[in-house]
Parts: structure tokens; C-alpha cells; sequence
């Protein structure tokens, strides 16, 4: 075996190596809603957040116990494709058909969201502070190019034992303030 072939067997182990562990970090979807410790689900009643998406009412988002997001009924077939930078989730239903598309940093962490109803396009940019979500801003986007924008201002009240926070306000558009909640149950 040569010099040459050898380093380049050691290249693709190497790449091999850091393509499994960026999957790794990618794989736990808990990440993507900023949820901390062993959740099985979580329920967001949120107005205008992602986290909501695409109802703005309550919806609740299911975990197996490695943090893999689960089906959802309620929100239609689910089919899931993974890349390098983001995760996509397409959802087929009666109700009608969307898809919801997480960039994410090499590490898994959420740094934007985009999504697609059948007639509307939404754009989310977002900011954070301490592992929370402070500040969501919305660009929604309809098939004859207006643009509407919003935004939205969060404070937690109240965390439970994993630092996930279970109520906390939001401003909307600076005049709009609303208490929301997330209700959490844990694999123990």
C-alpha cells in the first residue's frame, strides 16, 4: 500500500468520522425547539411562534426517547429529510399541506426557520439569549408577493426542572401582550 492511498484512507475515515458525529448533533430534534433534558412531549400554546407552526394554537410535538421527532396526526403524514444545515418537515393532510424547514448550526441548534403553508410562505428570524428563544421576527410572504411583518418579544416567567420554560409573555408588534405556555412531560 502506498504512502499516498494510505493518507487518503485516513482523509475519508476522518470525514466519515466528522459527517457521523455533525448527523449525532443534528439528531436530536429536541434542540430544534429549544427543549432541554429527556422530553417525550411538549406542548406550545403560542400565538404567532414557530414553535406553534402552522396552527398558531396549541400543538403538541412528540419525542422517542433519543429526541428523534415523532408524527403528529393531527398535522398530517410526516416525511423528514436531513441535511448538512437543515431539517425539513413535510406534512400531508385534509387540512391541507405544509412544511416546516430548520436551519440549524453544525452543533444541532437552531438559527432559523422557514414555512410553507399551501398558499402562504413564512419566514422566521430568530434571537436568543441563555439557551431561550428572545425575540421572533415574521415575514409571511402571500402567492401575490405582499409582505406582511410581525413580531414578537419573549420573557419567561416560570421554568421547570430542566431549565425549559413552561410560561413566559409575549409582545406582540409592541402593543399585543399575551401569556403562553408550554406543558412538558419527560421520559423518566
Amino acid at each position: 500500500m502506498s504512502e499516498k492511498s494510505l493518507i487518503s484512507g485516513t482523509r475519508r475515515l476522518c470525514l466519515l468520522l466528522l459527517l457521523s458525529a455533525v448527523m449525532t448533533a443534528v439528531a436530536d430534534d429536541r434542540k430544534l425547539f429549544y427543549l432541554k433534558g429527556p422530553v417525550k412531549t411538549a406542548t406550545f400554546d403560542a400565538v404567532i411562534s414557530f414553535q406553534s407552526f402552522p396552527a398558531n394554537e396549541p400543538v403538541t410535538r412528540s419525542f422517542s426517547e433519543d429526541g428523534t421527532l415523532l408524527p403528529n396526526d393531527e398535522l398530517g403524514e410526516m416525511t423528514v429529510t436531513r441535511e448538512e444545515d437543515s431539517v425539513t418537515f413535510r406534512y400531508e393532510s385534509w387540512k391541507g399541506n405544509h412544511q416546516e424547514t430548520f436551519r440549524i448550526t453544525p452543533e444541532g441548534y437552531l438559527r432559523g426557520f422557514t414555512g410553507k403553508s399551501e398558499d402562504l410562505e413564512y419566514e422566521y428570524t430568530l434571537s436568543t439569549g441563555n439557551g431561550d428563544l428572545d425575540l421572533e421576527t415574521i415575514i409571511v410572504t402571500s402567492p401575490t408577493g405582499n409582505k406582511t411583518y410581525s413580531a414578537a418579544v419573549y420573557k419567561v416567567i416560570e421554568r421547570d426542572k430542566y431549565g425549559n420554560w413552561t410560561r413566559r409573555t409575549a409582545k406582540i408588534n409592541r402593543s399585543y401582550i399575551r401569556e403562553e405556555t408550554c406543558k412538558i412531560t419527560y421520559y423518566e
